[in-house]
């Protein structure tokens, strides 16, 4: 594998980006009731693409400056984007190279999965927004593979 340190800057510096943007600036321009995911999406894609080490050095880093970001406990956001990591790193040969349907269903289990465990880390039940979410990111799975396979 090549080592490709400014592509990994730069990536780093668009999830930062988009997590910021995903916590305060989204919520106010979005008139639906749920929002997009775009760090989780890009962390599954991440793994998926470069393997479940990165994706994991990624989420810890990530993960922490969430905490800090939504000030939940610490370990809370990190704990509730594992699945996204745990799963696209094993499937990664078969996710990214036979079908996009197979990456859309898994994305959105993953999604599923994220929204139950951050309700319940959180002390809050989980709700119908977690589906309508799960159904957004399966529309926009595909728009986001391409920017993270330029980066990647």
């Amino acid at each position: 594998m090549i080592y490709q340190p400014m592509a990994r800057l730069i990536f780093g510096t668009m999830l930062v980006s988009l997590l910021f943007a995903q916590a305060t600036i989204i919520p106010k321009l979005n008139p639906l009731i749920v929002s997009p995911d775009f760090v989780l999406l890009m962390l599954f894609l991440l793994a998926g693409i470069k393997g479940t080490r990165e994706g994991l050095a990624w989420l810890f880093l990530i993960g922490i400056v969430a905490d800090i970001v939504t000030m939940d406990s610490l370990g809370t956001n990190g704990l509730a984007m594992l699945p996204a990591v745990v799963l696209a790193g094993p499937a990664r040969e078969r996710i990214f190279q036979a079908n996009v349907l197979i990456s859309i269903a898994v994305v959105i289990v993953v999604t599923i999965a994220h929204g139950v465990m951050l309700s319940l880390l959180r002390g809050i039940t989980p709700d119908i927004t977690t589906l309508l979410q799960a159904l957004m990111h399966a529309v926009l799975i595909p728009f986001v593979y391409f920017a993270v396979r330029r980066l990647a």
